[in-house]
């Protein structure tokens, strides 16, 4: 072996080699799969007994609220007996009111007369102790716009509120605070400019149909909470996109992050989402069986975490469009635990189709009878030998029997696949069913191109 050799092979084990070492560094083993909340479940994925959930189609919300004033942004207390929620629209009239509990259903609300002012309260959050309240507000003394403020309970009274300060607020607009479970995170909306943008215009997000887009868009924000004081906030750029997100409520584990945004690819205007805070995990849509084709937002959880409160401006059953009711409502939703259900399909009616399999196979038969004889020689010097008139007549039965042919596989194929589609095929279809009746997942909804716009903010 001369040098030339050996050294081509010493060069091409090592790069080999090389590679095979950086392969194997980077190599990794499949690990474990379980199933886990995050927190205290972890059981592995193989076999383990998962349950299925989907959400009941939404319904309007009985007794707490209802009326000629538009009523959103609802939030429960930790306990489940208390609803703070927002009535009129904004714009001078919107308000704070409570309801509570009863047994006989939930009382009838009041106005939190201790904290409303002239100008706007929206967007209430209580501490999970109940004895703090979470708002926005344009009222002055606030660092511009709208801006996040706190009161605290002295007894059954609400004290003076307290701005939370520039480490969250700014001269732009702050909406929807929601704490975590622990008081120790703050997230809210904000239309501020992010790092490196210009400064934009102040507008707010409008309380009805916007029709342009001057402003810039609204992202989710969240911040550090030490007793009671804000820290600085930062964005949560995983979270958001050229669309408006805002709204936000966590989840009462605190692992989900629930918001509403107009961002693509939703069913309707604005749409309700969640995501997974502790992965950072894409958002998902919760689907048509809660949102709508018109505007759903302000999420709020009870405590268990499977009843969930919104507001929407989609139309109530029954409704006149012309009678002067509140364009914005609060609707609620229940998570049920569902079950695979298969629906016998109806059988395939054969003897339907025996006329046509019949002649099928009449047609088929001279072709194939024919093709036979073309490929013999024997055969073909026979066929030449015929007058013209027979090869003429030969050759038209040959192209009847060949759109015959053709005809009867058209209608026998079209046939069964309209049975099949039309759910008369053989074989079962198999659909998603809750355990009562009417909780099975409401179909699909389309999508308008003209989107429509919601208020989250007085008009100006």
């Amino acid at each position: 072996m001369n040098v030339k050799l050996k050294l081509a092979t010493v060069v091409v084990i090592g790069v080999v080699g090389a590679v095979t070492l950086v392969a194997m560094a980077g190599w990794r083993t499949r690990g474990a799969e379980w199933w886990t909340d995050g927190g205290a479940i972890r059981v592995a994925a193989q076999g383990a007994p998962v349950r299925e959930i989907l959400w009941k189609p939404a319904e309007p919300m009985p007794g707490a609220a209802g009326g000629s004033a538009d009523e959103y942004e609802p939030r429960y207390s930790a306990d489940g007996m208390t609803l703070v929620f927002v009535r009129g629209k904004p714009g001078g009239t919107a308000d704070l009111w409570m309801a509570r509990r009863t047994t006989s259903g939930w009382s009838e609300a009041e106005a939190i007369a201790s904290v409303n002012t002239k100008q706007d309260e929206l967007g209430p959050e209580l501490s999970a102790d109940g004895k703090r309240l979470y708002f926005y507000s344009d009222r002055p003394g606030g660092v511009g716009g709208y801006d996040l403020w706190a009161a605290e309970r002295a007894g059954e009274v609400w004290g003076e509120p307290v701005n939370l300060g520039e480490g969250v607020n700014s001269k732009w607009n702050e909406y929807g605070p929601a704490l975590s479970p622990e008081g120790n995170v703050l997230w809210f909306s904000s239309n501020r400019p992010g790092a490196g943008e210009p400064a934009t215009s102040d507008e707010t997000w409008s309380a009805t149909v916007r029709e342009h887009r001057t402003r810039r868009d609204y992202d989710l924000y969240r911040a550090e909470m030490r007793e009671g004081k804000a820290g600085a906030a930062e964005a949560a750029a995983w979270l958001n996109t050229e669309a408006d997100e805002g709204a936000p409520a966590m989840s009462p584990a605190g692992d989900f992050l629930y918001f509403a945004s107009d961002r693509a690819g939703g069913v309707g205007g604005f749409d309700l989402y969640r995501a997974r805070v502790q992965d950072q995990l894409a958002a998902e849509n919760l689907g048509a069986a809660v949102n709508s084709a018109a505007n759903d937002l302000d999420p709020a959880l009870t405590a268990d975490g499977f009843r969930l409160c919104f507001s929407s401006d989609r139309a109530k059953e029954g409704a006149d469009a012309g009678g002067g009711l509140a364009r914005y409502a609060l609707w609620f939703t229940v998570s049920r635990e569902v079950y695979r259900f298969a629906e016998p399909g109806a059988k395939l009616n054969v003897l339907g189709f025996l006329p046509w399999l019949g002649l099928l196979l009449l047609t088929l038969l001279p072709l194939l009878l024919l093709a036979k004889l073309m490929s013999s020689d024997v055969w073909r010097k026979r066929l030449g030998r015929l007058g013209l008139v027979a090869r003429c007549l030969l050759v038209s039965l040959a192209v009847h029997a060949c759109l015959a042919s053709l005809f009867s596989t058209w209608k026998v194929g079209s046939g069964i696949i309209d049975l099949v589609q039309g759910g008369g095929g053989g074989g079962n279809r198999i659909v998603i069913a809750s355990g009562t009746p009417g909780g099975s997942a409401s179909p699909m909804q389309s999508r308008s191109d003209s989107r429509p716009r919601h208020r989250l903010a007085p008009d100006r």
